[in-house]
């Protein structure tokens, strides 16, 4: 488990999540852990190390608040606000997420050990149509 109901509850401390049990704050965790596992086992070998990537912890937090914003707060008339809270929430989690997969946030910390590095798959969209004039040979030589 990389996340505690407290790191959760702490980023829905602002709308109250009392009246939500442990065992559906738990099932959101699972969720959120869930989902950075399909992620990670793409590049890292799983289960990660312990201690937990502070990192990992952030987006796990993000990923399960969102979760609970989002099917509890999205209908009521006062959580107008708190829907755009959600996607905040998701929006983070899911650039860090891929940020530590595309750059390797990772792949110095300890006990992390990686099982695929991502190729650059960027290719040019068209071969060259025209010659290369005099001076772009000359500054390709140089």
């Amino acid at each position: 488990m990389y996340i505690t109901e407290v790191d959760v509850r702490g980023l829905c401390n602002k709308i109250g999540t009392n009246q939500i049990s442990s065992e559906e704050v738990a099932k959101f965790i699972t969720k959120a852990e869930a989902r950075i596992d399909a992620v990670l086992a793409t590049r890292y070998v799983l289960p990660l190390p312990s201690p937990t990537p502070p990192l990992v912890i952030s987006i796990a937090s993000d990923f399960a608040a969102s979760f609970i914003i989002d099917k509890y707060y999205a209908d009521i008339a006062r959580s107008k606000e708190q829907t755009p809270l959600a996607e905040v929430y998701f929006k983070r989690a899911e650039a860090d997420l891929k940020n530590i997969v595309v750059n390797g946030l990772l792949d110095r910390y300890p006990g992390i050990i990686e099982i695929n590095k991502p190729q650059n798959l960027q290719t040019p969209c068209m071969k060259r149509t025209r010659k290369r004039s005099d001076m772009e040979e000359a500054l390709s030589r140089w």
